[in-house]
């Protein structure tokens, strides 16, 4: 029930997103800080003697705010990690290649929410064990901290591109969990044809970037065309009043 229910609110989320995220990312990330606030309470118990509530409150709303108003500096923070992100694993990708480990193949892992640590694991002891741990370090953070100073340059853009990525992973994501729910064997049926959910993938992500800059310059043309029209009824107005 719970996998079916994360499957369909997955499904509207990332279609939101994906289609209007530019407009929707400050109520996501308020939605998200509320979320992460009401998460903490249980860690925080152990360490503050404080009424269970007042720790799922304070926290949710703390957060909460912090993504209504730092959403432009949240977003260009996540698109530098990000990029970071792929840099890195770019990195560690190489690395395995070169130290002949098998790539692009599913971990032996019993259960979905072990893979991603022990993907993670797998990656990084092949990069310690090639030597190039600092180079990719160094150079995953120089890309990251030039692709956060863009996207704070250009919010908008970096609305678009990071709602769209976020809305393709949740999408993704719920379309998985659907699929394992249906037959469990299609986890592995995934690793073995890698190229269609990757193209699945890459086609969200253009369609939410492609629909989005399109609405965005529309919508900038239509306020560019109401402020002329602004400016020459207050021109006419003017010219009314000195006649």
């Amino acid at each position: 029930m719970w996998a079916w229910t994360a499957t369909g609110g997955g499904l509207v989320v990332g279609t939101a997103m994906l289609l209007w995220g530019r407009h929707l990312h400050r109520a996501f990330l308020v939605l998200a800080g509320a979320g992460a606030g009401v998460a903490l309470a249980e860690p925080l118990s152990g360490w503050l003697d404080f009424n269970i509530v007042l720790l799922r409150i304070v926290p949710a709303v703390v957060l909460a705010i912090v993504g209504f108003v730092a959403a432009r500096l949240i977003w260009a923070l996540l698109g530098g990690a990000l990029a970071s992100l792929i840099t890195a694993t770019s990195a560690l990708l190489v690395a395995m290649y070169r130290a002949g480990a098998p790539v692009g193949e599913a971990p032996p892992t019993e259960t979905l929410a072990e893979w991603p640590a022990e993907s993670a694991m797998n990656l990084f002891n092949a990069l310690s064990e090639s030597g190039y741990l600092p180079l990719a370090l160094g150079g995953s953070l120089l890309v990251g901290a030039a692709v956060a100073l863009v996207l704070l340059l250009r919010p908008v853009a970096g609305r678009i591109i990071m709602t769209s990525l976020l809305a393709t992973a949740v999408l993704m994501g719920a379309l998985l969990l659907a699929s394992i729910n249906i037959r469990d064997t299609l986890w592995q049926t995934m690793w073995e044809y890698p190229l269609v959910p990757a193209a699945g993938a890459v086609a969200l992500v253009l369609l939410g970037w492609i629909w989005q800059f399109v609405c965005a310059g529309r919508e900038r043309r239509s306020e560019r065309e109401k402020q002329k029209q602004k400016e020459k009824a207050e021109a006419e107005d003017a010219s009314a009043r000195k006649a």
